[in-house]
């Protein structure tokens, strides 16, 4: 129960945030999208898209980029447990955040994760770990591949540059 009050206060919030970019990007702004045919194929159950972290907006960014029309909201992503230990807990919460837990091994860091995609849903993750502004990207941690592996999900890698 508790799972999908979760998933339906993401769809809603993030569908809200959709609509608001949509109108944003329209009249001030400009996106280039390259490979669209690749998201275009994206099966509608479950599958994760990672990038590169860049700034606090790319969950935002990221999901403006899928058409509403497709049954791929709520975007769903993990980040670490700071973030709910202070004001923006409530606001993480509703965006579809959820926290993971470094050290305590694959399996257990990754269960939530595991268990949205069993669930037919999607997920964003950034293999980096941490927001990166400028340089060399980091090395990719290995929680991408352990997901994929146990649950057979597509993958949609994405690069923000730019932003």
């Amino acid at each position: 129960m508790r799972g999908a009050i979760e998933r339906h206060v993401a769809q809603a919030s993030q569908l809200i945030i959709w609509l608001l970019l949509r109108f944003l990007f329209f009249f001030f702004g400009r996106l280039e999208v390259r490979g669209w045919g690749m998201i275009q194929q994206i099966p509608s159950r479950s599958f994760i898209v990672i990038a590169n972290h860049a700034s606090f907006f790319d969950p935002f960014l990221i999901s403006h980029l899928f058409p509403l029309s497709t049954k791929s909201f709520p975007f769903r992503y993990p980040a670490f447990p700071s973030h709910y230990y202070s004001w923006k807990r409530f606001f993480m919460w509703m965006l579809g955040s959820y926290p993971v837990y470094k050290y305590e091994g694959l399996e257990k860091s990754l269960h939530k994760s595991l268990t949205i995609l069993k669930h037919q849903e999607r997920i964003l993750l950034f293999p980096e770990g941490k927001i990166k502004k400028r340089g060399r990207m980091r090395n990719a941690r290995r929680g991408v591949s352990y997901l994929a592996a146990h649950t057979g999900v597509p993958i949609l890698p994405c690069f923000i540059e730019g932003f």
